[in-house]
């Protein structure tokens, strides 16, 4: 994968190239999976300083007119490797995984300041999936699923549920972070529509915190196509993958 970043009209330049590597393991006869995934990346950040504005250079008629005192970073440009890996265990009724990202926490200063360094981010999800019929005919089912992260200080929870009738899908999500105080963050509203290959949905954000004022909500809207593969027309073997 190739990620390229330009900030600032030019001003921060970022390009990450990575690489993912995966491995399954089939459990109890192919009704449970583990997978386990290693990425390695190299990140290129490069500062266009000359171009950057402070406030100190601003004459009162001129504009910005005066020498800086701001202190020009040791480097321009900075490169560093970085590593995630994640676990997941699933079936067709239940999921539950753990990642781990920024495992080397590497320093990204131009300063070369060794305490600015990208803290490692911990995240663990569960899941289930509850059948509410048995007729194979309509698929009605009720899934909980909750998601924390934390990356040093700060702490995210997010707790929710999709409730699926036949091509229907809806869902309810509440998210709480944790930081330097404790803080209720928003409430998300999903519909979605899914029939054959196609998918379609709609969301809604609504920020309950003290940030509403200037994030009231946002909206989102999705559309996915999925391309299967009959068995036998491709000379790769299929993975197992959860739906979610």
């Amino acid at each position: 994968m190739v990620f390229h970043d330009i900030a600032g009209s030019g001003l921060l330049t970022s390009t990450t190239i990575s690489g993912v590597y995966s491995y399954l393991l089939p459990l109890d006869r192919g009704r449970i999976y583990m997978r386990f995934g290693l990425q390695g990346a190299l990140t290129m950040k490069s500062l266009n300083w000359n171009n950057l504005k402070f406030a100190d250079q601003i004459n009162p008629t001129q504009g910005f007119v005066n020498p800086t005192g701001e202190q020009k970073p040791a480097n321009e440009s900075k490169n560093y490797p970085n590593f995630n890996a994640g676990w997941v265990m699933y079936s067709s009724k239940f999921y539950m995984g753990f990642a781990a990202h920024n495992v080397i926490e590497p320093n990204w200063s131009f300063y070369n300041n060794p305490d600015e360094v990208q803290p490692m981010r911990l995240t663990v999800h569960t899941g289930a999936v509850i059948p509410l019929t048995r007729s194979r005919y309509e698929e009605n089912t009720f899934s909980p699923n909750a998601l924390f992260m934390k990356q040093r200080n700060f702490t995210q929870l997010n707790l929710g549920f999709y409730a699926n009738k036949g091509p229907l899908v809806t869902g309810l999500w509440f998210r709480q972070t944790f930081g330097a105080y404790k803080n209720s963050d928003a409430i998300i509203m999903l519909v979605g529509f899914r029939k054959n290959r196609f998918k379609f949905g709609y969301s809604y954000d609504f920020t309950v915190s003290d940030g509403r004022s200037a994030i009231p909500s946002s909206h989102e809207v999705s559309a996915t196509i999925d391309w299967c593969v009959p068995p036998g027309r491709t000379p790769f073997k299929p993975l197992r993958c959860p739906e979610f």
